[in-house]
């Protein structure tokens, strides 16, 4: 209410105000508020561009920073690793000391950077060649036999000590961080920030721990570098005109600054200087920054990642930027810049005045330019608004003089505005007068038209009374009857108009009163057509109309014409019950089902059709085709050509089995059984298609089960018996036995496999011996042989049966050499007893072959397996057991059949249990 009053009160008074004043003060408050608002957008532009700017240095600063450490600080990793692997290589041995101080010697001179390279052995003995006041090398030494002295020595050309610099007691190389650090975590690790007794610098030590071939830690090497240089850096980078960049431990230990001569503590007056606290430097921007630094975080150890901002410093704004630096050995440093926005801003603010004094300059020479201005522009428009006064009051005689009659200080466009009011005022005058005679002549037409209107409507209230079609007005807020004919009283039950006109509302005759609103949705913005609903009548029937209209803008009501349609709809829903109870009946039907016209164009389907194509409902597949309904054009196409079959030849298609992918992500196959047959006329004549289709996955995914079941029992079958023996077996259940008058039996047996089982649990061995025997079992299948059986480390094979083979001998001989091959290849047997002891045996076999007559058969009636019997059997066994290591031992038989094509050696006469004295040979190789 008091901004109402407000915004009254100044529209009122604003309506009062002098043309001058009007004219001049929106002139002057535009171009002071565009100058100050340049001025401001040119100084925020400038802070912006120094934002910019600084964020940029800051960035390549700390890039630059993070380079250099990165190069500095991996040259101690190089070195670290090199000597390592000289060690491994065994180029030098740690326990020698000439070949460690000859081999440090010669590295800490090639890398400048390298202050000193050391090795500590876990013994507790210390070698090291480090640098002495500049570039001289020392050696310097602690030994267990030199009781706690550590020495710094000068060394010849030979390597020998010449004189010692320095000695220091009470040195204890395991309690040294760079040497414990790296022992205990086995890893290679940075030592703490140190102050180095010999030249009074900061240093660091890289250590890394060195392995023997078990993985225990027998010393460490370690490598030292200076972190003075650091300074050097930091003191060459441009941090601006005043700024500072400075690396700092996370305990807030300085390690260097762009402007501290050192990072050392030198006042306390001790034999050693201290580390440097950055809150204590005599540099006041590094205090400050990080008492800021602690006082924001808490703690230098919660800064995680990189910081950038503005900061108030003893009332000077800095940029501010802290950079965590963090390496793989345990590095964890901050890099701090900070600079001065002084640095930046001073042409900014010199740039902020002179724009000020502009704006003040402009604002002046506008006030007067828009004093003389507004008078010139003011003078004349008066001029017309008393000139507009004095017409209103009715003074036509009113002229306003302009240039053309002689005056001076009148613009173009006030001159003809002069002129236009001057005609406006002549027109007016003229127009009032014309008036006056037309408002005489237009009263005459008004009575005349009057009694043609009345006429017009008796003649057309005739038409309207008479009318076989209900004709209505209702209102459009609730309905009420304005108006209706005597055809529509009497659809709504009524005799007199009377009852109806003025007194029913749409309650009172719509069966449901939500039609009306869904009617009028339709109608408000165009006219209706055909609109479906029902009326109930003044005895309580229900009547259905079709309702036609429009909306009447000008009497906000409806009008239109309705029709009783009850009868239509009476058959309609008789027809619809029909065609429902056809439905159901199709749905009912556990087939799919569907019907095309001889355009091949689907008519209909049932549920279970339309499931099946992935529709909503039924309905949706009529008017389509296969070539809409499916994604491959190929088998559209072929379901087109069936129904092209049966229409053109009006014959039946049965029992059609189709193979069918649901298209992705299902991809599942289905199948299905398809019958189609022609649909006639009451002539007979084929006027479509009627499809039956039934899903039958089901019964043929269990017959592919079935199928896949007795491939599975085939399979196992084969694997116990012989082809020939299972086919045989199948056919004629009961004893198999059969004579072959010349087979080659092969036994093998793993030599000293009794003490390995003793030390394998039952899971181990089992599993040693599957390895093996699966190796032999992919031998006997590469030469075709039979594998007979295992018996416990013995391995029995056959050739020549049950299958009759001439090559038979040679490919027994093929498989001995070859798994004397491929028991070298495995041997050792390697096995885990527990966490740290490993089990490695060496595998060894022994191997007999001998060729002869065998009986070869399937004998009981349960759990059977194909056996060989026969003295020849026997004998091969003998020749297993009476071999040697490694060695393939073969009777003379077989030696006859292989002479020519293998190598042998003859061993001569041996005694065999059961058949005295055979001559053996040794199966060595192919000829």
């Amino acid at each position: 209410m008091v901004w109402t009053k407000r915004l009254k009160w100044f529209t009122r008074k604003s309506q009062q105000l002098p043309l001058r004043l009007v004219l001049v003060v929106p002139f002057l408050l535009q171009i002071f508020g565009a100058v100050g608002l340049i001025g401001y957008w040119s100084l925020r532009n400038g802070q912006r561009s120094v934002d910019t700017l600084v964020q940029q240095l800051q960035t390549e600063i700390s890039r630059e920073i993070d380079l250099h450490l990165r190069s500095y600080l991996r040259e101690p990793d190089f070195a670290n690793r090199a000597t390592i692997a000289a060690i491994e290589l065994g180029f030098i041995d740690p326990t020698d000391r000439e070949s460690l101080i000859t081999y440090f010697r010669r590295a800490i001179a090639d890398n400048p950077q390298i202050n000193t390279i050391q090795y500590g052995s876990i013994e507790g003995d210390y070698l090291g060649i480090g640098r002495w006041k500049g570039e001289q090398q020392v050696l310097k030494i602690a030994t267990r036999e030199m009781d706690g002295k550590f020495q710094t020595l000068r060394l010849n050309d030979d390597n020998e000590p010449t004189y010692i610099y320095n000695t220091r007691e009470n040195y204890v190389l395991q309690d040294r961080d760079w040497f414990k650090n790296p022992v205990g975590a086995k890893v290679t690790r940075w030592s703490p920030v140190y102050v180095m007794f010999s030249n009074q610098m900061l240093g660091l030590t890289l250590a890394e721990p060195v392995m023997n071939g078990r993985g225990e830690v027998i010393g460490v090497i370690g490598t030292d570098v200076l972190l003075a240089e650091l300074n050097s850096f930091l003191k060459s980078l441009e941090v601006g005109k005043t700024g500072q960049a400075f690396i700092l431990e996370r305990n807030g230990a300085l390690i260097g600054s762009s402007t501290l001569r050192s990072s050392l503590n030198f006042r306390n007056n001790k034999e050693q200087p201290e580390r440097l606290l950055a809150e204590v430097s005599d540099d006041d921007l590094i205090q400050s920054t990080t008492r800021y630094l602690k006082k924001e975080f808490g703690s230098l150890e919660n800064i995680a990642q990189m910081k950038k901002g503005r900061i108030e410093l003893d009332g000077v704004t800095h940029f501010l930027q802290v950079t965590p630096y963090q390496d793989e050995f345990g590095l964890d440093w901050l890099v701090i810049q900070t600079i001065p926005e002084s640095d930046f801003m001073a042409q900014i603010h010199i740039n902020t005045r002179n724009t000020i004094l502009v704006m003040f300059g402009a604002l002046v020479v506008a006030s007067g330019v828009g004093l003389i201005t507004s008078r010139w522009i003011s003078r004349p428009i008066l001029q017309l608004s008393q000139a507009a006064i004095a017409l209103a009051e009715g003074e036509w005689n009113v002229i306003i003089p302009n240039n053309n009659n002689g005056r001076v200080g009148m613009m173009r466009e006030t001159t003809k505005l002069a002129l236009a009011f001057n005609r406006m005022r002549s027109q007016l005058q003229k127009s009032f007068d014309e008036l006056a005679e037309a408002k005489a002549g237009l009263e005459v037409k008004v009575q005349e038209r009057t009694q043609e209107l009345r006429a017009s409507e008796l003649k057309y209230r005739g038409i309207y009374d008479n009318s076989q079609v209900g004709i209505f007005r209702t209102r459009v807020e609730d309905g009420l009857v304005i108006d209706a004919n005597a055809c529509c009283i009497e659809m709504m039950g009524y005799d007199n108009p009377d009852e109806v006109i003025g007194k029913l509302t749409a309650a009172d005759f719509y069966a449901d009163i939500g039609d009306r609103a869904k009617m009028l949705e339709q109608v408000v913005d165009y006219e209706l057509h055909n609109f479906e609903t029902q009326f109930r009548r003044t005895d309580g029937s229900i009547i259905d109309v079709l309702i036609s209209g429009r909306y009447n803008h000008e009497d906000h009501c409806l009008e239109g014409v309705v029709n009783d349609i009850s009868d239509r709809k009476q058959a309609e829903r008789a027809l619809s019950e029909k065609e429902e109870y056809l439905r159901l009946i199709l749905n009912n039907i556990p087939q799919q089902i569907f019907w095309k016209d001889r355009d091949l164009r689907f008519r209909g389907c049932n549920n279970n059709w339309a499931i099946a194509a992935g529709l909503d409902e039924p309905e949706a597949v009529v008017g389509k085709d296969d070539f809409q309904l499916l994604e491959d054009p190929d088998e559209a196409e072929f379901f087109r050509q069936q129904d092209i079959q049966v229409i053109s030849e009006n014959e039946s298609i049965h029992h059609l089995t189709i193979r069918k992918i649901k298209p992705l992500p299902a991809r599942k196959e289905n199948w299905l059984d398809l019958s189609k047959v022609p649909i006639h006329d009451t002539e007979g004549n084929v006027i479509g298609v009627l499809g039956v289709v039934e899903d039958i996955t089901e019964k043929k995914l269990a017959e592919e089960a079935l199928q896949q079941e007795q491939a599975k029992a085939e399979a196992l079958l084969l694997n116990i018996l012989p082809e020939a023996i299972a086919t045989q077996l199948k056919n004629k259940p009961g004893t198999i036995a059969e004579q072959y008058d010349q087979a080659t039996v092969l036994f093998a047996d793993i030599v000293d496999f009794t003490p390995l089982a003793s030390r394998l649990s039952p899971q181990a061995l089992l599993e040693v011996l599957n390895d093996i025997f699966s190796e032999f079992d992919q031998l006997a299948d590469q030469y075709g042989l039979e594998k007979i059986k295992t018996i416990g480390d013995a391995y029995m094979v056959a050739g020549g049966l049950p299958i009759p083979d001439e090559n038979h001998v040679a490919a027994i001989a093929d498989m001995a050499l070859a798994m004397i091959e491929i028991a070298q290849k495995m041997s050792p047997i390697q096995v885990q007893l527990d966490e740290h002891t490993q089990l490695n045996h060496p595998l060894r076999l022994r191997i007999g072959i001998n060729t002869g007559e065998v009986i070869a058969g399937v004998i009981g009636t349960k759990k059977f397996i194909y056996d060989l019997w026969g003295d020849a059997v026997n004998v091969a066994s003998r020749m297993e057991s009476s071999g040697e290591t490694n060695l393939i031992q073969v009777t003379e038989s077989t030696y006859k059949l292989l002479k020519d094509r293998y190598i042998f050696e003859q061993r001569g006469m041996i005694s065999v249990k059961g058949k005295g004295a055979m001559t053996t040979y040794w199966l060595l190789d192919k000829a």
